[in-house]
């Protein structure tokens, strides 16, 4: 089984939620060439759903970025174009600190993760270029 090392870049300054892999060993990757679907351990902090009801975040789906794979000593790079995304169980890290003045201890996440599934669509094959055009 291929271990994929998979890291995201905004395509514009404004933009600055990208998908991050917690792990390597939690990485599914399958890509026909034209979409593909990504499964892993991280986050990603946008909304997938209507854009028009109330948000947590300020950044919605569809969402365009930049995406590097290395996979047994090749690297790809291509610009996507990310329109759906699953979170399926929260794996988060949780803390506890001990309170003040002897207070009972805080149980606190300091990094909230999920396990999801991202589907992208290719929208330009960077691998050729050498580097990365906006």
């Amino acid at each position: 089984m291929s271990k994929y090392d998979i890291q995201f870049h905004t395509v514009t300054p404004e933009d600055f939620n990208v998908p991050y892999v917690r792990d390597r060993d939690s990485i599914v990757y399958e890509c026909d060439g034209k979409e593909g679907t990504l499964a892993f351990n991280g986050y990603f902090y946008v909304e997938a759903g209507d854009s028009n009801k109330p948000r947590r975040y300020p950044e919605c789906l569809p969402k365009k970025v930049f995406m590097s794979l290395t996979c047994d000593h090749t690297y790809e790079q291509y610009k996507i174009e990310i329109y759906k995304m699953e979170l399926y169980e929260s794996t988060n890290e949780i803390s506890e600190i001990d309170g003040d003045d002897g207070e009972e201890p805080m149980r606190v996440c300091f990094f909230p993760t999920n396990k999801m599934k991202i589907w992208f669509r290719i929208l330009e094959d960077m691998s050729a270029v050498g580097s990365v055009k906006n």
